[in-house]
C-alpha cells in the first residue's frame, strides 16, 4: 500500500473534535485513542480519558465522525486560528519558543497536577479533588476524619496534598493498596466500615502491640497497643491514637498539615506459602529468582522475588537481614514510582541427598509487564523515544525523591533496578540494601560499577560512609544509559577507579548528568530539584506539542522535533528554573541524620521462621 492510500485511509478513519480539559485548546485527533468499551461510539459533550503516545489526558468530545467533518467544526470554533498555526501543528512543529508566562502557568499546574499513569486497580470511589471516578490506576485514600463518610483521593491528589471543602492535608486517611483491602482485612462498605470509631473497635488493631516502635508524641510510649498512625512526610515518625487524634501533637519536625496514615505490622501481611502459586520464571540472581506468581485466596497475579538460603551457610544471616529490610523499606515508602509489595511468606525446604535444609523467602509484588529498564533498552534498541524516556526519568526522580524524603537511600539506583510497566512508567525495585541515612554505619554498597568516587577515598578501612548523593551519582550515570542506550565505562585505576562517559546523552546532559557527576558530592543536585527539572521540561514540551502528526512519526522523527524543541528552549528555561526553583519548587523537611534511627524488623518479622498466621 503507498503512501498515498494510507494516508487516503486514515483520513476515513472516525475522529473527533475534542476540548483539552487541561488547556481548554480544541483539536482533531482519531478516535481510537479514546479510551471506550469494544463497539461503544463515544457520546458528544462528555468528557473522555484520551491516551496518545503514552500520555494520559482528558477531553470533551465536541462532535464525531470522518477527520474532514471533524476539522470543519474546529474551525467553526475555533476561527482566531490561523492557516499557519494549522500547518505548523501538522508539520509537528511550533515556531514558538516557551516565554515566561507560559512556563508560570506550566509551574502552577505542575503543583497541582492530579494526573498519574501509574498502573493499579480500580477503586469504586470518586476523587473529591480532580472528581476521577472510578479512581483507577492509583491507590485510594480515604479520610477517617472527615464529617463526610465518603471523602476519598486518588493517590496523586493526596501526593499534591489537595484540600477541598472541609477536608485538611493534615487528616488522618486510610491507604487502600488494593481495592476493599486495608491493613491485610477485607471491606465490603467502606463508607460505612472504614471509620475511626469502627476501626478502634476491631480487636485486630485494637490489641496490637507495636514492638520496637516508640509514640512520638508526648506519651513517648514504648511498644504501645491499638491504633498507630505514622506521618506520611516526616521519617520514621509514629504517633499513637490520642496523641495523633485527640491530642493533635506536632513534636520534632511534624507539622500539622503533614498527612497521617493509619498503619499496622500487618500493611505487608505474613501469608500462608501455600497461597502463593509459582508461575514462569522471569530472571534468575545470585541467591533466588524472580517469577510470576497468583496470590490464590486474592485471584491477582504478581511478581514474587524468591531468596533461597542454605541453612547454616556463611551468607544465611546476611540474606535474612536483607530480606528483613526490604520488608522495613517497603513498609515506610509508599510511591507511584516505587515498586508496591503487598505480602510476604516464608517456607522451610527440606534437605535431600545433594543438599541440606532451605529457607525460602518470598515477597509478592506488582508484576512489572516490561521487566527492568535495562531488558527494555535491550529489547526495543531504538524504539523508545526521548519524550518518554524522559518521563521514566521524572519518575524514577520521584520515587528517589520520595525515598530521600524519608531519610533513607536506596543505594543501587541502576537500570537493574528499574522496572517497567507495559505503558512505560518507571518504578524503582529492589530495596534489599536500602538504609536508614545513618553516616557510621555505612558498609553495604550495591554495584561497584555504579559507585561515586568517594565510595573507592574512603573504602580502605571497609566502612564507606555515604549520604543520599551517593543515589544522585548513580542516577545521574543511569540518566545518561537511559538517553543513550550505552553504559559508561569502568575500569580499575590509580589511585582511584575511572569512570569514563563513552557516549554524551544529547539532551540534559550539561545541566542535570554532569552535575549529578560532580565529584564534590556537596554540589550535586537535590533529587527534588532533578525531579522539578525534568517535570518543568515535559510539560513545556506537551505544551507547545499536541499535534496529531507528532504521535504518526517514528522515533527518529520524534527524537528529531524534541531535540529541536530542546535546542531553541534549553537556555530560557535553565534561566527560568535558576530563578523560580527555590522559592516555588521546594517545600520539603530537612533530612535528619540520627545513630538512633533504624528501620526496625517488626516481631513477625524478627521471627520469619515461625509457622505461618493467615492475616
Amino acid at each position: 500500500m503507498g503512501l498515498t492510500q494510507i494516508e487516503e485511509q486514515r483520513e476515513q478513519e472516525p475522529h473527533c473534535t475534542v476540548k483539552w480539559e487541561d488547556t481548554r485548546r480544541i483539536e482533531v485527533i482519531p478516535q481510537k485513542y479514546i479510551r471506550l468499551s469494544p463497539l461503544q461510539e463515544p457520546e458528544d459533550k462528555v468528557t473522555y480519558t484520551i491516551v496518545i503516545d503514552g500520555v494520559k489526558r482528558h477531553g470533551k468530545v465536541l462532535a464525531h465522525g470522518t477527520k474532514e467533518y471533524c476539522e470543519s467544526i474546529q474551525q467553526k470554533l475555533s476561527p482566531q486560528k490561523s492557516k499557519r498555526q494549522v500547518g505548523n501543528a501538522a508539520s509537528g512543529k511550533s515556531s514558538n519558543l516557551v516565554d515566561d508566562l507560559l512556563l508560570m502557568g506550566i509551574l502552577a499546574k505542575l503543583m497541582n497536577n492530579v494526573e498519574s499513569d501509574n498502573t493499579r486497580d480500580i477503586h469504586d470511589a470518586e476523587c473529591a479533588s480532580c472528581k476521577m471516578k472510578p479512581i483507577r490506576q492509583v491507590d485510594r485514600y480515604h479520610c477517617l476524619e472527615c464529617s463526610s463518610p465518603n471523602y476519598d483521593l486518588c493517590g496523586r491528589c493526596f501526593e499534591r496534598r489537595r484540600q477541598t471543602g472541609n477536608h485538611l492535608s493534615g487528616h488522618a486517611m486510610a491507604h487502600f493498596k488494593l481495592p476493599n483491602e486495608l491493613l491485610g482485612m477485607q471491606f465490603n462498605n467502606i463508607d460505612n466500615e472504614v471509620k475511626l470509631s469502627k476501626l478502634k473497635k476491631l480487636d485486630t488493631l485494637r490489641y496490637e502491640k507495636h514492638d520496637g516502635i516508640n509514640c512520638d508524641g508526648v506519651c513517648h510510649q514504648n511498644n504501645f497497643v491499638g491504633l498507630r498512625f505514622k506521618c506520611d512526610t516526616c521519617p520514621n515518625y509514629n504517633l499513637c491514637e490520642t496523641c495523633a487524634i485527640t491530642k493533635r501533637v506536632c513534636t520534632k519536625n511534624h507539622e500539622r498539615d503533614h498527612p497521617l496514615i493509619l498503619t499496622s505490622n500487618r500493611v505487608i501481611p505474613k501469608i500462608d506459602p501455600n497461597d502463593i502459586e509459582i508461575g514462569e520464571i522471569l530472571g534468575r540472581g545470585g541467591f533466588g529468582y524472580v517469577c510470576k506468581a497468583i496470590w490464590r485466596s486474592k485471584n491477582h497475579q504478581l511478581a514474587c522475588k524468591v531468596i533461597e538460603i542454605s541453612d547454616g551457610s556463611s551468607t544465611s544471616h546476611q540474606l535474612q537481614r536483607s530480606f528483613v529490610l526490604e520488608l522495613a523499606a517497603y513498609r515506610e515508602l509508599s510511591s507511584p514510582y516505587i515498586l508496591q509489595t503487598f505480602a510476604y511468606a516464608t517456607r522451610t525446604i527440606p534437605a535431600n541427598r545433594n543438599r541440606g535444609p532451605k529457607t525460602q523467602f518470598m515477597i509478592l509484588m506488582e508484576l512489572m509487564g516490561r521487566g527492568s529498564l535495562i531488558n527494555l533498552l535491550e529489547t526495543q534498541p531504538n524504539k523508545v523515544s526521548i519524550r518518554r524516556k524522559l518521563s521514566m526519568s521524572r519518575q524514577v526522580a520521584s520515587g528517589m525523591r520520595r525515598i530521600h524524603q524519608h531519610g533513607m537511600i536506596h543505594r543501587d539506583i541502576r537500570p537493574d533496578n528499574i522496572l517497567i510497566t507495559d505503558d512505560y512508567v518507571a518504578k524503582i525495585g529492589d530495596m534489599g540494601i536500602a538504609r536508614i541515612l545513618d553516616r557510621n554505619d555505612q558498609t553495604q554498597i550495591g554495584c561497584i560499577q555504579f559507585m561515586p568516587p568517594e565510595f573507592f577515598r574512603n573504602a580502605s578501612d571497609g566502612h564507606v560512609k555515604c549520604d543520599e548523593k551517593l543515589d544522585i551519582y548513580t542516577y545521574g550515570l543511569t540518566l545518561n544509559q537511559l538517553f543513550t542506550e550505552r553504559m559508561h565505562d569502568f575500569r580499575f585505576a590509580s589511585p582511584l577507579p575511572r569512570i569514563t562517559i563513552t557516549k554524551k546523552s544529547p539532551v540534559f546532559y550539561d545541566e542535570i548528568i554532569l552535575r549529578c557527576l560532580d565529584d564534590d558530592s556537596k554540589r550535586r543536585p537535590r533529587a527534588i530539584e532533578i525531579e522539578k527539572t525534568l517535570e518543568l521540561f515535559e510539560q513545556a514540551f506537551l505544551e507547545n506539542m499536541k499535534s496529531e502528526s507528532y504521535t504518526r512519526m517514528n522515533t527518529q522523527e520524534k527524537d528529531q522535533v524534541f531535540i529541536e524543541f530542546y535546542g531553541k528552549n534549553k537556555s530560557n528555561i535553565q534561566r527560568f528554573i535558576k530563578e523560580k526553583f527555590p522559592e516555588q519548587f521546594i517545600k520539603e523537611i530537612p533530612i535528619e541524620f540520627s545513630n538512633k534511627q533504624k528501620q526496625t524488623p517488626t516481631s513477625e518479622e524478627q521471627h520469619l521462621n515461625d509457622p505461618c498466621r493467615i492475616n
